[in-house]
């Protein structure tokens, strides 16, 4: 008891490191995700601001070429902008005059050649503090006129009027948005620096720069979103270890078991009837593994004889139900002769030795009176040297059957270059008769294959006095199935054989 216990405290502590070893390494790696992942988002929101800054400054820049182009005179500006609350000013500038018209303040009397030195106005953007206002920085986009150099409209923006076009104050996602051109920054008293996560982006058509740094609240959310994956993934890559570990355990226990009851020959073989269709006399049997553990009961054949295949010890298991079968058969008294089915696999009939061996139990079996039966699957015949091997059997007097007909790939030119004995209907065609109301065209053309090919057909899974009345009138020579009888030991197979003697 106390072993016990402390057997299951190991195994519970072993399955918690196995959940928290990986935690910290992925919450690591989740961070460093996080802040690439950052970094990534930053990068798009800063793309999609210098796309929303670019196409701002095109347009006034085209609506400055628009004015210079209608001949604006001061009046006119002074009427079309006098009331605009986002565009802080526009200017008309003649530079031989000198002559400046502003949109609100008309003309001004302004020394231009600190300015426009050359007395030329070229087309540009440039941050600058006005005079009248030292405290708040604006954008100034200004256009030089196409044929005139020296006369020009200058437009200046406010740093509200940024901030409604670009929406970067209700932006959740940034903390703050900085406009810098040559140095100068909007808003002012402040610069571009790469701490506290602002991220540094440039334009390609102007030759500005942003600097965004990102909110708290998104940095906090990205993070949690995160972290919380990397504990998920956390959790789910370790629950995937124990569950491959518990199956790779699991299976290895089974195959070690498999190998120690095939040396202890725990194995053992039950035979199911076949019966002939017509009179319901026994014609022979289909000999089938069983594997019966004391702790967990009986072990599927689906699971123990794929995990023989798979591991290479089918040839041995092929070996011993042979050796058991002539066991079981070789002190019973059979008078009317019997057929008795047994499944090969393609492995074993790839060995020379090994076709020899089953040449000799052949041979053992004919002098008790019994025919043996190789039953193989679509898949063998696909091979040319499994064709050889059938054909080199036959020669042996060892009977064919295909086993499952139907379900697998048999090409039909293959039925007809090779000699068998036995076609076996799997069950689901035979599970159609009362299905589909007796209809079963896919049944009849087997049955009908069978009959032209001159083989014995054998119907496998029959369940009903329907079905096997079905496939008489079919004239299916054989039958296998619970409706006649369920796999039995050998003292009951051998039974039934003495009465139906």
């Amino acid at each position: 008891m106390l072993n016990r216990i402390t057997r299951r405290r190991k195994t519970l502590i072993r399955r918690a490191a196995i959940y928290l070893i990986p935690l910290p390494i992925s919450l690591f790696l989740g961070l460093q995700l996080e802040q690439h992942n950052i970094q990534l988002k930053m990068h798009n929101i800063a793309y999609e601001y210098v796309q929303k800054l670019d196409k701002l400054i095109s347009n006034i820049h085209h609506t400055n070429q628009s004015l210079l182009l209608s001949n604006v005179q001061c009046d006119e500006l002074h009427d079309q902008f006098l009331f605009n609350s986002t565009i802080r000013e526009v200017f008309l500038i003649k530079t031989e005059v000198p002559f400046v018209c502003s949109s609100k303040r008309g003309v001004l009397n302004k020394d231009l050649s600190q300015y426009y030195p050359s007395g030329i106005v070229r087309s540009g953007e440039h941050l600058r503090t006005l005079n009248a206002d030292h405290t708040t920085r604006t954008l100034i986009i200004r256009d030089g006129q196409l044929g005139n150099p020296h006369h020009g409209i200058s437009t200046v923006i406010n740093e509200q009027f940024l901030e409604n076009s670009l929406g970067y104050t209700q932006d959740t996602r940034l903390k703050s948005l900085i406009l810098s051109y040559d140095g100068a920054t909007l808003p002012e008293r402040t610069r571009l620096e790469k701490k506290d996560g602002q991220y540094i982006a440039g334009s390609r058509k102007y030759p500005y720069m942003l600097g965004l740094t990102p909110a708290k609240a998104f940095i906090s959310n990205q993070t949690i979103l995160y972290l919380y994956s990397a504990a998920l993934l956390s959790l789910i890559v370790s629950s995937a270890y124990l569950f491959l570990h518990h199956w790779l355990v699991k299976r290895l226990s089974l195959l070690d078991e498999l190998k120690k009851a095939l040396k202890r020959r725990e194995l053992f073989l039950v035979y199911q009837p076949i019966v002939v269709s017509q009179s319901n006399q026994i014609s022979g049997f289909e000999a089938l593994l069983r594997w019966y553990k004391p702790k967990t009961g009986f072990i599927s054949p689906e699971h123990f004889i794929d995990l023989a295949e798979k591991s290479g010890l089918i040839v041995d298991i092929t070996e011993y139900v042979l050796y058991r079968a002539w066991q079981d058969w070789s002190n019973k008294k059979v008078v009317q002769p019997l057929h008795l089915s047994i499944n090969i696999p393609p492995s074993y009939l790839e060995d020379p030795s090994t076709i020899t061996q089953l040449k000799r139990y052949a041979d053992r079996f004919k002098t008790i009176n019994i025919q043996l039966v190789v039953e193989i699957t679509e898949r063998q015949l696909l091979k040319s040297s499994g064709q050889a091997v059938l054909n080199e059997l036959r020669q042996a007097n060892i009977h064919i059957a295909i086993d499952d007909f139907g379900i697998g790939s048999t090409a039909l030119s293959i039925l007809q270059n090779i000699e068998f004995d036995y076609l076996k209907i799997d069950k689901c065609f035979i599970d159609s008769i009362e299905v589909e109301d007796g209809h079963t065209p896919v049944l009849n053309s087997i049955v009908d294959l069978g009959h032209r090919l001159s083989v014995q057909l054998v119907a496998e899974g029959v369940e009903s006095q329907t079905q096997a009345d079905y496939l008489h009138e079919l004239k299916v020579g054989y039958q296998q199935g619970f409706w006649h009888a369920k796999p039995m030991d050998i003292l009951a197979a051998s039974k039934l054989v003495a009465q139906n003697g």
